[in-house]
């Protein structure tokens, strides 16, 4: 194999006869600006038999890269929800392949001059607990996590995990290699970068049609581009852009928008010491959704982050959440917020009603990768690369990336999490200490109804699926309020 320019392979192979042979240029639209389109995007520049155009607005500030927390977390992602779940094995056996990848992509991007450092920062993600909470959800999830770590490592439960913990009445324990990414500067150096090597459609897609063995691209403006391959990931605006394509069959799976907010949170005042943190600061997940966590940004801390599934685009942060994310920064991880000033930031994380990601062909040619709520920015590097190597070589096949393929596949049955009775409790216990959490005792009407509700949303779920499902907690409200309603 013969490389071109920026260490692409050139557009040339030897032949059988030993000549030279051109290699046909292949057309790709990467639609999608965040960290898995962009990073689709890098590795299809490097591919001299490639010629790539990023397609997908500029302006759209709610994507959930750039709200993104960007922690490169795997292990701390474990909680009492997921820990046995078949795709939290796979990540855990591949977590130090991604954790390369993200190093060789930094060494790529500096060779390249798109960023002029690494961009991963920190000492590793300290998983932190109040020794006297109530929650017993977040208590299982840490202890989950705890194990999976000892695992990890080789080695039994022992009083190191107390080490290298915050000053104050906290409990927790290090995991040293999960770092995390400036995601802004992050993005904007592959915007940079493929705006000098790769094309650009600055304006969203309203709809794919089939073009004989292409495929067209219709935008908002009007204007219709023929491609050869199209890779889909604009996260939480995938499946809309399927819905409006009547040539393209759509995923068995449903997907929402995982309405995340975070606080950027800083000083002002020249007598106001900065808050700071040399490694990711992380309480377990709480309910499925992401436990108060703390980033350093260059000119600001990160605080996140709430979470609420809905069906539409809110634009805005619950108060409530905002309260629960600064009460969180001072009471949890002790930090004094006294003088300090923040900003609110939304993004869409894309969530399916399995909580599994949907990735693969959707339609010869057309491959998808969407629906990775949390997910999508640690795994980007390993996405592009396999997605890079399948769009362009179909053949291209390992026994990590085909696994992935058949659990994420985009036409599948409900993937269970777990035991439906061990679900219906889980939902309620969550639900009970999220009320506490906000300073709210539920009554025992509230509870029964809670009950209701959960039974309820199973009995459709294991109807529709054929066979008992259990329902991820944080998706029973959706399910039980939006899709059940219309039906």
């Amino acid at each position: 194999m013969l490389y071109g320019a920026n260490g692409g392979q050139d557009c040339q192979e030897l032949g059988s006869d030993g000549r030279i042979k051109r290699k046909p240029m292949i057309k790709v639209a990467v639609i999608g600006r965040g960290a898995i389109g962009l990073t689709c995007a890098y590795e299809f520049s490097k591919c001299g038999n490639a010629r790539v155009t990023v397609v997908g607005s500029r302006s759209n500030s709610y994507t959930a890269s750039r709200a993104a927390g960007a922690m490169l977390n795997i292990v701390s992602e474990v909680d009492i929800f997921n820990a046995n779940h078949p795709l939290t094995r796979w990540k855990l056996t591949n977590k130090q392949t991604v954790l390369n990848l993200w190093t060789d992509l930094m060494n790529s991007l500096v060779a390249d001059r798109a960023i002029a450092k690494s961009l991963m920062f920190g000492k590793g993600t300290q998983i932190v607990i109040d020794k006297h909470t109530a929650n017993k959800v977040e208590r299982s999830s840490f202890d989950a996590m705890r194990d999976c770590h000892d695992r990890q490592i080789g080695q039994d439960q022992n009083p190191k995990h107390a080490t290298d913990s915050p000053a104050g009445d906290l409990g927790g324990f290090l995991i040293g290699d999960e770092q995390s990414v400036d995601s802004q500067a992050f993005l904007g150096g592959l915007e940079r970068y493929l705006d000098a090597f790769a094309s650009n459609i600055n304006n969203d897609v309203l709809r794919i049609l089939k073009c004989g063995h292409q495929w067209s691209l219709e935008i908002a403006d009007g204007r219709t581009y023929i491609f050869d391959k199209i890779v889909l990931c604009a996260g939480s605006w995938s499946e809309s852009i399927i819905d409006r394509s009547p040539d393209l069959q759509c995923p068995s799976r449903r997907s929402f928008f995982g309405v995340g907010s975070a606080l950027l949170v800083s000083t002002e005042l020249e007598y106001v010491e900065p808050p700071t943190v040399d490694r990711i600061l992380r309480t377990p997940n709480r309910g499925g959704t992401c436990g108060i966590h703390t980033v350093q940004r260059e000119e600001s801390l990160y605080v996140g982050a709430s979470s609420v599934i809905s069906n539409i685009q809110l634009k805005t942060a619950r108060a409530s959440s905002v309260l629960a994310l600064l009460e969180g920064l001072k009471d949890t991880l002790d930090f004094d917020i006294y003088q300090l000033s923040t900003n609110v930031i939304t993004g869409y994380r894309p969530v399916t009603d399995d909580s599994l990601p949907i990735i693969g062909e959707l339609d010869t040619g057309l491959f998808c990768c969407y629906g990775t709520k949390r997910d999508g920015f640690t795994w980007a590097p390993f996405f592009a690369r396999h997605i890079t190597k399948f769009v362009l070589d179909p053949s291209h096949t390992s026994t990590d990336w085909n696994d992935l393929l058949h659990q994420c596949a985009p036409r599948r049955h409900l993937s269970s999490a777990g035991e439906v009775d061990f679900c219906i409790e889980n939902y309620v216990m969550n639900k009970i200490f999220e009320g506490l959490q906000h300073g709210k005792n539920l009554s025992s009407q509230e509870i029964d109804q809670l009950y209701f509700i959960v039974k309820d949303v199973h009995a459709y779920v294991s109807t529709i699926e054929g066979s008992s499902v259990g329902v991820q907690p944080e998706l029973v409200n959706m399910f039980y309020y939006v899709m059940m309603k219309q039906q």
